[in-house]
């Protein structure tokens, strides 16, 4: 390695390594590159995946559209039934994910970038320390923030049956991708027959997918996600500013090693995704309740097809079950966007639904996802009898 140049700065060779791959005119900002890098190495494991098979695309592509015309009429919401199932593999599946949720990675580091401040001109002493590591924080924000994104996207798609596992609105709302591998998979580890499994998965992913594409919902899901991004960019500019003061005490420019430890330190992306946000503003709360909701009617929906149409059901809603509690939701996903159901969300909604249902009929629940105004609230998760008198108010004027 040559000798530093006389006029060089401590962290100058690495200002150049990372300058390198900033993105020119025309290309991915270096968030979403390395998220897309990240993500397909991952989900991939480095391989190249081959095609799906023509005969298992065209089963679950035949299947589809059994399982929509079923989920519009279990629902009541008619454009299910034009849900059209593709097939596709893992990586295809990233590249989808990360198209409709660039928006916010960009957005979130520009942010990131903006609330290190500008690092103003250094010596060759190497004396101005905080405009150094403003500088490499400046650098490394974008790019450990696009390899955080892309770590969650990946690991979700090594698993994802298919885009409904992310409740997120998309922007082709007709078109569903479901990962063939990962279905397949999980079909081998609990020996259930394929014709049985690939209609519970399409019913299951159709119906959620169906209702998060309502534009309504949507737009509970995007307000909900734009609040979180904005309570995690504050939470997180002030944990990078305390970084920045914290690893600023007792550092000597002149030893090599602490000036490479420090670079390391600093650019640790953990305590900038994770650790407390602060309160929860009352959109990401709506949200929650919202999403809730979706994961216990629909659950609920399933089983009740899958009984009367699958003798080997029991095995299958185990199995299902079994998925949802034995791995953790990714936090960039469940936590900060909030497009991820959890275990509490599906104990939370399937309580709320039942709770209709010993109150009411089934043809109440189809007021659920009518408008914006007939979603529930969070206070209404938890009293199900609230949302039926509010329903029954509303209907009555």
């Amino acid at each position: 390695m040559s000798e530093r140049g006389e006029h060089e700065g401590p962290f100058d060779e690495l200002f150049k390594i990372f300058g390198s791959l900033r993105s020119g005119p025309g290309s991915q900002p270096i968030s979403l590159a390395t998220a897309r890098m990240t993500a397909t190495e991952l989900a991939t494991g480095g391989v190249p995946e081959p095609n799906v098979e023509p005969t298992r695309r065209m089963e679950l592509e035949e299947v589809g559209r059994a399982a929509a015309l079923e989920a519009a009429t279990a629902l009541g919401i008619e454009r299910a039934a034009g849900v059209r199932v593709v097939c596709g593999t893992r990586a295809q599946w990233v590249d989808r994910v990360l198209g409709d949720i660039g928006t916010f990675v960009r957005s979130l580091a520009e942010h990131l970038v903006q609330s290190v401040g500008e690092p103003e001109p250094h010596h060759s002493d190497g004396g101005d320390t905080e405009a150094l590591l403003r500088g490499w924080l400046r650098m490394m924000a974008p790019v450990q923030l696009g390899a955080m994104v892309g770590g969650t996207v990946g690991r979700v798609a090594r698993r994802a049956f298919g885009d409904a596992d992310l409740y997120l609105p998309r922007r082709v709302s007709t078109e569903l991708m479901l990962v063939a591998a990962n279905i397949g998979e999980f079909g081998r580890a609990w020996s259930i027959p394929e014709p049985d499994l690939h209609y519970w998965v399409c019913l299951e992913q159709i119906c959620t997918y169906a209702i998060v594409q309502l534009e309504h919902v949507s737009e509970v899901m995007r307000d909900g996600i734009g609040s979180s991004l904005v309570r995690f960019r504050m939470a997180g500019a002030e944990r990078l500013a305390d970084r920045l003061a914290r690893h600023l005490q007792d550092f000597d420019p002149d030893d090599v090693e602490g000036r490479r430890e420090l670079s390391l330190r600093v650019s640790d992306a953990s305590s900038i995704l994770e650790g407390p946000l602060g309160p929860e503003p009352p959109e990401v709360t709506r949200m929650r309740a919202v999403r809730a909701a979706i994961a216990g009617h629909v659950d609920w929906v399933v089983e009740k097809v899958i009984k009367r149409m699958i003798p080997g059901w029991a095995r299958i809603d185990e199995a299902a079950k079994r998925r949802l509690i034995e791995h953790t939701p990714e936090h960039l996903t469940a936590t900060v966007l909030g497009v991820q159901p959890t275990r509490d969300d599906l104990a939370a909604g399937r309580s709320f639904v039942e709770g209709i249902l010993d109150r009411t009929d089934e043809s109440a629940l189809r007021k659920l996802w009518s408008s914006r105004d007939a979603l529930p609230t969070p206070a209404e998760i938890e009293a199900p009898g609230l949302w039926i008198a509010r329903m029954e108010l509303r209907h009555s004027d």
